[in-house]
């Protein structure tokens, strides 16, 4: 292995290393916010336990994808994946966008 790739290696590891932990605090957080809607801890989330949370209340029969009238973890999460507001600030410092340089008059 060339010191070439071992730098290449590490740069990538470092820009990659943000996006990971912040899709692993993601996830925790959607566990976290499930097991506290999911009142009589039977492992899912009815309409009545659902009211504790507006915006899930408001979205029950959207992310109840099965049609049960109960919303699973999994539903949970994949509706928690798509309807969380993009960022506007990149993850990363470097992933930032450079502003052009105004010459000097």
């Amino acid at each position: 292995m060339t010191l070439k790739t071992v730098v290449a290696a590490i740069m990538a590891a470092g820009f990659a290393l943000p996006m990971v932990a912040g899709a692993a605090g993601d996830a925790l957080k959607a566990d976290q916010k499930f097991e506290a809607l999911d009142a009589n801890k039977d492992g899912v989330i009815d309409r009545q336990e659902a009211v504790a949370d507006p915006a899930v209340a408001a979205a029950f029969d959207q992310i109840d994808a099965a049609r049960t009238g109960e919303i699973t973890p999994e539903d949970f999460a994949a509706w928690e994946e798509v309807s969380k507001p993009m960022d506007s600030k990149p993850e990363h410092p470097a992933m930032e966008p450079k502003t052009p340089a105004v010459p000097a008059n």
